[in-house]
C-alpha cells in the first residue's frame, strides 16, 4: 500500500506538472494570438501606401480624443491636391504614388501628441489638430505644404498646390460627430479649390448658410422633376453664310414652386457634387424629344438640337440604351438629336469615349465635343473620336493679348477641323468683327449673344417658324 501511495503521488505530480505546462502553453498562445491580432488591427487601420490612418480608424480615434479632452481646441482639416490627375496622366502612376507618400511624410512629421493624420481617398487627406489660435493653425498647414512643394522629387519641377479647409469645433453650431466635421471642412476646402490667390478656408457662418442652401437645393430635386419645374431654354446656332438658325443647344433653367428663378450655376454644380445631375440631363433630353415630336406631327420646320450630358451620366452603363429608348419612344428620326459632352470628359478615357460615340452613331445620334481648347489633349484627340461637331470655346475669342497670333491659331484650327469633315461651331461670340473673321475662316455655325441669347423653347420654335429649319 505504501508503494501504491508513492506511485499515486508520482502520478499526481506528473499530472500537476502537465497541467501547469498546458496552462503555461495556453497562456503563451493566448498572448501570442492577441499580439498578432493587435498587429493585424494596427496594420488594417493604416493606409498601405502612405502609412497614414484609414478613414475608419481616423474617425474612431478622433472621436475618442475629442470626447476625452473637451478642454482642447480641436480642428479637422481636409486637404486636396489640385490637378492631381494631370500628374498621373503625364508622369505616370508611380510618380503620383510617390507624391502621395512624400506629402504624408511631411504631414506626419508635424504631428504632435493628441493629433491624427489620415489618407481619406486618392489624393485627399484629413487631419485632427490642436491649436491655440487659427492663425497658428493655418501657419502650420502652410509650412507642411511649402515643405512638400519644395521637395526635390516632384516630377518635371511641377509645382503641386494643396487646397485646405478647416473646421474648428468652436465654430460649429450643431452637435456633430467627426464625419460631420469632415464634411464641413471639405465644404470649406471646395470654396478655395483651383483659386489662384487663396488656398485655405475656415468653415464659418457664411459657408454654413451656403452649405445648407445647397442641401435644400439637393433635397428639392425629386419634387422639382415631379412638378416639372425645370424649364428648357434653347440657344440658337446661326449659319453666318445663310443668315438663319440651323440648329440649337438645349439648356436648363429652374423656376421653383414659389416663383423663384434659379440660373444653372446655382444648382447644376450642386447636383454634380451629389452625383444626381444625370436626372436633370435625362429630364431635359426627354423634354426636347417631346418638343420635336410635336413639331414633326405638325409638319413644321425642325433643326438638330444638342443636349448636354454630364460626365456622371455618360459613364453610367445604361446611358446609350436609356437615351436610345427615349428617342425611339418619341419617334425622333436619326440625325436630329446631338449629344454634347466636354473635351475634359472625353480626355479622361479616350478609348471608352470612342466606344460611346460609335454606339451613339449606330443609334442615330450626332455627337458634339464642347469646350474645345480648354484641355491639353485637344489635337491628339481628334484622330481618335469620330465626332460630328466641334465647338470652339469662347476663350479663343476673349482677353487675347496678341490678336494676330490668336487669329492665326483660330484660322489654323478651323482649317484642320474642316479637313477632318467635322462641323465647326464658335460659341460665346458677341461682336460683328468676330462674326466677320469667323465667316472668313469658314466657320460653319456661330452661337452667342451677337445673334441670340438662350430663350424659352417655345420662343425658339417661333423663331424657326420665321426664319430657320428644314421641313
Amino acid at each position: 500500500s505504501r508503494t501504491m501511495a508513492k506511485q499515486l503521488a508520482v502520478v499526481s505530480l506528473i499530472c500537476l506538472v502537465c497541467s501547469v505546462a498546458l496552462i503555461s502553453y495556453s497562456v503563451r498562445k493566448y498572448f501570442r494570438l492577441r499580439r498578432q491580432t493587435e498587429e493585424l488591427e494596427e496594420q488594417a487601420g493604416h493606409d498601405t501606401l502612405t502609412g497614414a490612418l484609414t478613414t475608419e480608424r481616423f474617425c474612431r480615434d478622433a472621436q475618442k480624443l475629442i470626447e476625452e479632452h473637451p478642454e482642447r481646441k480641436y480642428a479637422v482639416s481636409y486637404m486636396d491636391f489640385e490637378n492631381f490627375k494631370y500628374v498621373n496622366d503625364v508622369f505616370g502612376y508611380d510618380s503620383g504614388d510617390q507624391i502621395l507618400k512624400i506629402y504624408s511624410e511631411r504631414m506626419l512629421e508635424q504631428l504632435q501628441e493628441g493629433e491624427l493624420f489620415c489618407r481619406s481617398t486618392a489624393d485627399c487627406f484629413l487631419s485632427l489638430r490642436c491649436y491655440q489660435d487659427k492663425e497658428q493653425l493655418q501657419k502650420r498647414q502652410q509650412q507642411a505644404d511649402n515643405a512638400f512643394s519644395n521637395s526635390d522629387y516632384l516630377p518635371g519641377k511641377h509645382r503641386m498646390t494643396v487646397a485646405c479647409g478647416f473646421c474648428c469645433i468652436e465654430d460649429v453650431v450643431e452637435q456633430l460627430d467627426v464625419m460631420g466635421l469632415v464634411d464641413r471642412a471639405n465644404y470649406a476646402q471646395k470654396t478655395v479649390k483651383n483659386l489662384s490667390d487663396s488656398h485655405y478656408a475656415f468653415y464659418n457662418e457664411s459657408i454654413r448658410q451656403k452649405m445648407f442652401g445647397e442641401i435644400r437645393i439637393a433635397d428639392q430635386l425629386k419634387s422639382a422633376v415631379e412638378n416639372r419645374e425645370f424649364l428648357v431654354y434653347i440657344q440658337p446656332k446661326v449659319c453666318p453664310f445663310k443668315g438663319r438658325v440651323c440648329s440649337g443647344e438645349a439648356l436648363v433653367r429652374w423656376q421653383t414652386q414659389d416663383g423663384q428663378f434659379l440660373p444653372p450655376d446655382s444648382f447644376i454644380p450642386v447636383f454634380e457634387r451629389k452625383r444626381t445631375i444625370g436626372v436633370v440631363d435625362e429630364y431635359v433630353f426627354e423634354e426636347v424629344c417631346r418638343l420635336l415630336r410635336q413639331r414633326f406631327r405638325e409638319g413644321k420646320p425642325v433643326v438638330p438640337v444638342s443636349v448636354n450630358v454630364s460626365k456622371i451620366r455618360l459613364y453610367t452603363p445604361d446611358f446609350v440604351k436609356v437615351y436610345t429608348d427615349i428617342k425611339r419612344r418619341y419617334g425622333i428620326p436619326d440625325g436630329v438629336l446631338e449629344i454634347e459632352f466636354t473635351e475634359t470628359t472625353a480626355c479622361e478615357n479616350l478609348e471608352y469615349m470612342g466606344e460611346i460615340v460609335d454606339e451613339l452613331h449606330k443609334n442615330g445620334f450626332l455627337c458634339s465635343l464642347d469646350d474645345f481648347g480648354t484641355g491639353y489633349s485637344s489635337l491628339g484627340m481628334l484622330k481618335n473620336l469620330s465626332i460630328d461637331t466641334l465647338k470652339l470655346d469662347a476663350q479663343f475669342f476673349r482677353n487675347t493679348l496678341n490678336i494676330e497670333k490668336a487669329q492665326l491659331v483660330i484660322r489654323g484650327v478651323i482649317g484642320l477641323i474642316r479637313k477632318l469633315k467635322i462641323q465647326t461651331v464658335a460659341e460665346g461670340i458677341e461682336t460683328a468683327d468676330q462674326v466677320k473673321f469667323l465667316k472668313e475662316c469658314g466657320c460653319d455655325l456661330i452661337q452667342g449673344y451677337y445673334y441670340y441669347r438662350p430663350m424659352p423653347a417655345l420662343d425658339f420654335l417661333k423663331l424657326l417658324d420665321k426664319n430657320g429649319g428644314e421641313t
